[in-house]
């Protein structure tokens, strides 16, 4: 510790009781800086073997260090789009709804956002979890096929200011034109207002208004999420280590103390999520998740975009590690065991 008594070193030592396999380490020392500015200079001076997480910032100065490897960790999450039909008559519309899935450039997303530390996603059970479903309809950016949708719907592009709008009656039985605007709710961090401000460029392309509300972290869960006082809400959900969809899904989590964000019904895809629930085959689950998926696809409640990944960088001297998913950063630890350093040949 320091004279004020902080933690700046914490040495944990193997345990040669332990009654399973033996870590090859005979140590591991954690050493603890004010900020990730400070991590990095020790590590690039080689002072430490490993950062615990790596930002994008410091990725570049990382990058050409000879004496370390980086290991991309998958995360259980994703950030999505969800679409609440309820407060936007505009998004009752499936055609609506599917041409603003292939409006976004996703790929651009995630380069913006995250300098491409993330995969692209387009349902909510990822790769690795039961049930993955990598053959799910996928909307790819094709703004042309985009606008034809639109089109197709009735929202006619003006020329005048570029808006998309609707020939409707109003109370008097008068025609007016109404625009298609779209308000995009998220937090208050810099990743998801890179990815707000991406999405507002590629749907103003297309015709679609949009506007960014932006809410500090402090009031989103009260002031928007419970109340679901959203038109479209960018946010990031995490699924844990069941990926069981029901809390995200299922109709009765619409309200506030619910996690569907979507405010999505549809009485097959409750009946599937219900069933998987008490299925006993991990066979019938993945079916059941399938269709679920299906469902998800072709009714685009809300557009998924990607799972963030968790870099972490290690000296090259360090063998044995694997990756994987982690559910906590402490995961990447899971298989410390197997980690070592130094090697020695031996007859057999």
């Amino acid at each position: 510790k320091d004279k004020k008594g902080a933690i700046l070193s914490y040495t944990l030592a193997r345990n040669d009781e332990y009654y399973g396999e033996k870590p090859h380490l005979a140590s591991v020392t954690f050493k603890f800086y004010q900020d990730f500015a400070a991590a990095q200079d020790a590590l690039t001076a080689r002072r430490v073997d490993g950062m615990s997480f790596l930002p994008l910032e410091f990725r570049e100065a990382a990058e050409k260090q000879r004496n370390v490897r980086f290991y991309t960790l998958r995360l259980p999450q994703y950030t999505g789009i969800f679409f609440n039909q309820k407060k936007n008559a505009a998004l009752k519309s499936k055609n609506v709804r599917q041409a603003l899935a292939m409006g976004i450039d996703r790929s651009t997303v995630l380069r913006q956002a995250l300098g491409d530390n993330g995969v692209l996603v387009y349902s909510p059970i990822l790769a690795g979890f039961v049930g993955f479903h990598p053959d799910v309809k996928k909307y790819g950016f094709d703004p042309a096929a985009a606008a034809d949708l639109l089109e197709k719907d009735g929202w006619k592009l003006d020329l005048a200011d570029g808006v998309r709008k609707k020939e409707e009656k109003d109370e008097k039985k008068n025609i007016v034109k109404l625009p298609l605007e779209i308000t995009v709710t998220t937090v208050d961090a810099k990743e998801n207002i890179t990815v707000a401000q991406t999405i507002k460029r590629d749907w103003e392309a297309l015709g679609v208004k949009t506007e960014l509300e932006i809410v500090p972290a402090s009031k989103i869960q009260k002031e928007k999420i419970r109340t679901r006082d959203y038109h479209a809400l960018l946010y990031g959900e995490i699924i844990g280590p069941d990926p069981d969809p029901f809390p995200f899904w299922h109709s009765s989590q619409n309200d506030a103390s619910g996690l569907n964000l979507a405010v999505f019904s549809n009485r097959r895809a409750d009946e599937l999520l219900e069933k998987a629930r008490s299925a006993t085959k991990l066979e019938d689950r993945e079916t059941l998740y399938r269709e679920f998926q299906d469902i998800l696809a072709e009714e685009v409640p809300a557009i998924l975009l990607y799972s963030p990944t968790y870099t972490y960088v290690v000296g090259r001297k360090v063998r044995g590690i694997e990756t994987g998913t982690i559910f906590t950063p402490a995961d990447r630890f899971d298989d410390i065991a197997s980690w070592y350093i130094e090697t020695r040949r031996v007859w057999k």
